[in-house]
């Protein structure tokens, strides 16, 4: 599960990732771009929210997974037990939101790369 909760997170974080570099990389497209500054920096904060996003998911995957790690190799036994059935849980809650948000990000990426397909900034 925590392998899975691994892969989601990082495809969840990437996909952030591209939509916040594809936001931004969409206002400096030749001939189609708007003009004027207040469209630079729309640009500039929605790609800075999703590139937060991406970062913030990053740091998810990467220490739930850290903690999981430890308790599945823990030494003191209740300890373990206790911390495994709460940390089993959150996985999985984590896991079902971490899916519906990839499934987002993707439908977003997708828009925007559409709207770059089309000669357009993505805002303007």
């Amino acid at each position: 599960m925590v392998v899975l909760f691994r892969l989601v997170y990082l495809c969840a974080a990437l996909l952030a990732s591209a939509a916040g570099v594809l936001v931004i990389a969409s206002f400096f497209i030749p001939d189609r771009a708007p003009q004027g500054t207040e469209f630079l920096g729309i640009h500039l904060a929605v790609g800075a929210v999703f590139l937060g996003v991406g970062v913030l998911l990053s740091g998810i995957q990467r220490h739930v997974a850290g903690i999981a790690a430890l308790a599945a190799h823990g030494h003191a036994a209740e300890t373990v037990q206790g911390l495994a059935a709460h940390l089993g849980r959150l996985l999985a809650y984590l896991l079902v939101g971490g899916a519906f948000l990839c499934a987002v990000l993707g439908m977003m990426t997708y828009a925007i790369l559409t709207r770059i397909d089309q000669g357009f900034a993505v805002f303007g």
